[in-house]
């Protein structure tokens, strides 16, 4: 036996692109951070803390923990990350703008908005450079990782990197987020190809144009930005878009969403614009096939204009169609006093198609029209062409538009943020932004809560302020922001702000709601033997007990990349029956279906077993009732609270569904 001292450390992790200074520990100890412990021989000793989480956490993310041991003259120590999770759900109100001169934003509290917690969050971002990065670092830290997900977490980074090395400006932490993301995302996309050269959402699902193309277009942008990307894989990639332009799947007899098999390719109409826009800038331009499309524009979107916009470009000798679709596009974009975007006459659900998406990729054909940096076919960064300033006030209100939609640097997709952030990296080489150079100023009530002087050297550092509710005052409180030109600076450059006032729930007691999808869950007891469910809905167990967990999913229409997450309470932790470690006894998740006219493998592409979580995966869930069950572990005392569990379209969210929270109690072996 030993006789051990073991000390615990907290610190504070934040989002890799914050410039902002580290807050204080997000936990904070109740009692003595180091202890004496007694350890047998070849045995062990169970040491816990009790901490607690304030309120004002800020901008951590996770708790880094530092645990230290010494005792018989040897020592250890062990460093993980703790991810800090508020279990609450936030009731938001926002405003979004730029400051050119002076803005004044008046913030009235809700009524009865007062729940523990509650915040006023001001996001400065002093340039498009730090409204880009903090998007990229937002993607990147995606926690899935399917097809679709692995592109987003580094195009927009490598088209970001592009426009700064052209701009003669270096981002090291941009640089070294991409050095490590991309290699592993390629790593990722190369492993989930199929056999036919095409990729699906996740590996289960079969080869879709649209995401293909979307994986092809990632590839290029990897390329340019001067990484290795497999030919191989790339070719492979490139005849499975070919043939799937050779499928018959006309403008004339299709409509928008109908599928068509070729040679077990499929077939959507309203990829046919992108796939022609990947196509050429892979350097195998059809223009057969464009012009044609040009001829059949009536029934193509904003989004399929703008690619076709685009290709047409790239093809040149086509000014007559181009000044034709510029025109279109125009015409199109719905303006207001300061904004400017595009809406769909109906949103293509198969394509993760949304209005901000259209807007973004609108915004970046224009671009390319009017005078931002283009890419050769098939070519490099070096070989771009040098970008030129653009005086277009409808490109400046659509920028304006995208930059008021982000919360945190997201937007509501990873297909929304990635386009976004494409676009404005585009943007930042025609705007000027990287000349940025003035001071800026934000006060509460008079009071200062940020000044700052915006050079080069920090116009990529997104600052973030916080503000309790019980510093505003109940009849309302005015923010002002203000900026200018100091002394010896050009005063080129715009401060673009994000105002959201949030209020709080507990997590516990939060009440079912239905935007589109029913959920349930419950917590039902297992019998020790068998390791099999009672039938017994429960909201306590002792440490060491298997629960099982239930959710059902009321569908009532057909739904588009469908995912499903449930977070456990603290105290549980789910089983993976895949695991050695695990009885063989344990039953694995399981889904049953109502009705349905396939077996559930056939719709659930995908699902994962994480330690804090399960989600589920489907690209395309026809309606019906679904029951999904899985069992986990109490192995923590405590009264734990657990978050709703959610069902939201992906590409879509405000489509969603919510359970209702809970409290589940576990007690002491």
């Amino acid at each position: 036996a030993v006789n051990a001292t073991v000390a615990l450390d907290v610190g504070a992790q934040q989002r890799p692109e914050s410039g902002a200074a580290a807050p204080a520990a997000p936990l904070q100890f109740e009692g003595d951070a180091q202890q004496m412990v007694s350890v047998p021989a070849n045995g062990t000793a169970l040491v816990r803390w009790n901490v607690s989480v304030p309120l004002d956490v800020g901008v951590a993310e996770a708790a880094a923990l530092r645990m230290q041991v010494s005792g018989g003259g040897h020592s250890d120590a062990l460093e993980v990350r703790l991810p800090v999770r508020r279990f609450q759900t936030p009731e938001v109100v926002a405003s979004a703008g730029q400051v050119i001169d002076q803005v004044v934003e008046t913030v009235r509290l809700p009524a009865g908005k007062f729940a523990a917690g509650g915040r006023l969050d001001l996001e400065l971002a002093p340039s498009l450079t730090a409204g880009a990065l903090q998007s990229v670092a937002a993607l990147a830290a995606h926690p899935y990782d399917g097809a679709e997900q692995s592109v987003s977490k580094f195009l927009p980074a490598a088209a970001l990197q592009r426009a700064l090395r052209q701009a003669g400006l270096s981002e090291p932490r941009l640089a070294a987020s991409l050095s490590e993301q991309l290699p592993r995302s390629l790593q990722r996309l190369y492993a989930l190809q199929h056999l036919d050269g095409g990729w699906g959402w996740w590996e289960a699902d079969r080869s879709n144009p649209q995401i293909t193309a979307y994986v092809v277009h990632g590839l290029i942008e990897a390329r340019r930005a001067g990484y290795d990307v497999d030919q191989a894989v790339l070719q492979r990639a490139l005849g499975f878009l070919a043939a799937s332009l050779e499928a018959e799947c006309t403008m004339q007899n299709e409509t928008r969403g109908a599928t068509a098999a070729n040679n077990g390719a499929l077939c959507m109409v309203h990829s046919r614009a992108y796939i022609l826009y990947v196509l050429a800038e892979a350097g195998r331009l059809d223009r057969g096939r464009t012009i044609a499309l040009f001829e059949e524009r009536a029934r193509l979107g904003v989004e399929e204009r703008a690619y076709l916009l685009m290709t047409l470009k790239m093809a040149g000798g086509e000014e007559a169609r181009v000044k034709t679709l510029v025109a279109e596009l125009m015409g199109h974009a719905i303006l207001t006093t300061t904004e400017a975007h595009w809406e769909e006459r109906e949103i293509d659900y198969w394509s993760m198609a949304s209005n901000t998406r259209s807007t973004a990729v609108a915004t970046l054909a224009l671009l390319r029209v009017d005078g931002a940096a283009q890419p050769s076919p098939g070519g490099t960064a070096a070989q771009a062409e040098p970008a030129r300033a653009t005086a277009s006030p409808l490109l400046v209100g659509a920028v304006r538009y995208l930059m008021g939609g982000r919360d945190a640097g997201e937007w509501g997709s990873t297909q929304e943020t990635a386009f976004a952030a494409l676009a404005l990296a585009e943007y930042i080489g025609a705007s000027g932004d990287l000349e940025a150079s003035y001071t800026y100023r934000a006060a509460l009530d008079g009071t200062t809560l940020r000044e700052t002087a915006v050079t080069r050297e920090n116009l990529g550092e997104t600052a973030r302020i916080s503000v309790p509710l019980s510093d505003l005052k109940p009849d309302g409180s005015q923010v002002t922001l203000q900026r200018q030109a100091a002394a010896g600076q050009s005063g080129r450059g715009r401060l673009y702000y994000t105002l959201r006032l949030r209020s709080y729930e507990e997590a516990g007691t939060v009440q079912p709601l239905d935007r589109g999808i029913q959920v349930a869950r419950e917590y039902v007891a297992v019998a020790s033997g068998t390791l099999t469910a009672t039938g017994q809905v429960i909201s306590e167990a002792r440490v060491g007990d298997v629960v099982q967990v239930r959710l059902t999913l009321r569908v009532p229409q057909d739904m588009r990349y469908l995912t499903v997450e449930d977070f456990l309470p603290a105290g549980l932790e789910p089983l993976d029956s895949s695991l050695k470690t695990v009885s063989a006894a344990a039953q694995a998740p399981t889904l049953e279906e109502a009705g349905a006219e396939y077996p559930y493998w056939w719709y659930w592409s995908r699902s994962e077993v994480r330690d804090d979580r399960v989600a589920l995966f489907a690209a395309d869930l026809p309606k019906g009732s679904y029951t999904y069950t899985f069992l986990a572990r109490a192995v923590v005392p405590g009264a734990f609270q657990a978050a709703p569990a959610l069902a939201y379209q992906t590409y879509a969210p405000e489509v969603f569904g919510r359970s209702a929270g809970s409290v589940f109690t576990i007690t002491g072996p």
